[in-house]
């Protein structure tokens, strides 16, 4: 199976946040994971922002940030081209939609995911109306 994950779903690797056990797995059952490039953008950015509100301790944000580096060498990344904003902007126009949230979509449908796994009630919605085998992870 190629599992796409978006931002939200992947986090819960490290968080251990509601629907994490769904998400193991699914990654244990997964022959290829698929993420954007925007993703580790996205996790340091939440990460960040959890040490400054102090709901992660210095140390742990360390150690995730270590482990997420080594596991993004074991996965397929998928680089933002000029063919995944062309169709980002569907997704934007039809869905009103944040553009990284768009990114997201638009780059599971690229990869040609078999399963595209997000914690984002709208973006599981709008995947589903895309054709995109969507679940949520919550």
């Amino acid at each position: 199976m190629r599992l796409y994950l978006d931002t939200s779903a992947y986090a819960k690797r490290y968080l251990g946040e509601p629907g994490a056990l769904r998400v193991m797995d699914l990654l244990g059952q997964a022959d290829e994971i698929i993420l954007s490039s925007l993703t580790l953008l996205e996790m340091v950015s939440a990460l960040s922002r959890y040490v400054k509100d102090a709901s992660l301790h210095r140390d742990d944000y360390t150690l995730f940030k270590k482990q997420l580096l080594r596991d993004l060498g074991t996965m397929e990344i998928i680089s933002i081209s000029e063919d995944i904003i062309s169709e980002t902007l569907p997704c934007i126009e039809r869905g009103a939609f944040r553009a990284l949230d768009a990114i997201h979509l638009a780059t599971a449908k690229r990869a040609d995911c078999d399963l595209f796994l997000t914690a984002d009630q709208r973006q599981y919605q709008m995947a589903v109306s895309l054709g995109i085998k969507a679940e949520l992870a919550i």
